[in-house]
């Protein structure tokens, strides 16, 4: 029962502080099965460590454990389960050890170091490295699907650290299909000047009243469109290669 309480109280005082730690929070959160048990209980090991000198320092300044004891001696008999109370006492230190230590250093950690250690984590992954390096540069970027697909385009979110990606979003720039036998990119879908076209509707939506009775039967009226909605999720398990993208370059090796 003892051995039990300990692991319990590893595991748990563990989670406690790596959920809520800045230092360790990102790491916790891409962890699973035993990898995430072995975390824990490292972690917990060593909340163990200031857990018990205050554990001696409350039974010693206030006897609670002995108090504890005689009171539930009065409704049963506990004598020969000392030990379990101990150990039970020093579980529950541990979890309050393990949230209060987090938060304290949370709030005594300044942003610049918060900022510099979620960088550091975002480096470990070459993909999420890429999509912050995209998105800190405001570049499009070039991803390749499985299926053939090709997007160009601008990442809409930035990296959290906390959260494994599974999926990237952008604002697409082109889209297309690389051709099975030569293996060339060809891009069929531009979305560049439909962007110009709405931002200039909203800029100037009176000139449109005009326009409208000269408009040709083939355009369409796109001015109930946001320019958000073109957006595109894509799974990052679809995704086999991811390059940053410039059009000038794009267009002097395409010269070629």
């Amino acid at each position: 029962m003892s051995e039990a309480l300990v692991i319990v109280a590893l595991l748990t005082s563990g989670y406690v502080f790596s959920k809520n730690c800045f230092l360790t929070d990102y790491k916790i959160a891409r962890l699973e099965g035993h990898g995430l048990y072995f975390y824990s209980a490292f972690i917990g090991f060593l909340t163990l460590i200031p857990s018990i000198p205050l554990f001696l320092l409350i039974d010693k300044k206030t006897n609670f454990i002995y108090c504890c004891c005689q009171y539930i001696q009065s409704y049963i008999d506990v004598s020969n389960h000392k030990s379990e109370f101990y150990f039970g006492f020093i579980s529950i230190i541990m979890i309050i050890t393990s949230y209060l230590l987090s938060n304290l250093i949370n709030i005594l950690t300044p942003l610049r170091l918060k900022t510099y250690i979620y960088t550091r984590a975002i480096k470990n992954n070459d993909f999420e490295r890429l999509v912050w390096r995209a998105f800190r540069k405001t570049v499009p970027i070039s991803l390749s699907l499985a299926s053939g697909k090709e997007y160009v385009g601008w990442v809409i979110r930035t990296i959290n650290p906390k959260i494994e990606r599974n999926e990237i979003r952008i604002l697409p720039l082109f889209s297309g299909y690389r051709d099975p036998k030569t293996k060339k990119v060809n891009y069929i879908t531009k979305y560049e000047d439909v962007y110009y076209e709405m931002m200039e509707h909203i800029e100037k939506p009176n000139k449109s009243s005009n326009k409208d009775a000269k408009s040709d039967k083939n355009d369409y009226d796109l001015s109930h469109l946001e320019i958000g909605d073109f957006e595109v999720i894509i799974p990052t398990r679809e995704i086999i290669v991811s390059r940053l993208f410039d059009v000038n370059a794009y267009a002097h090796f395409k010269k070629k």
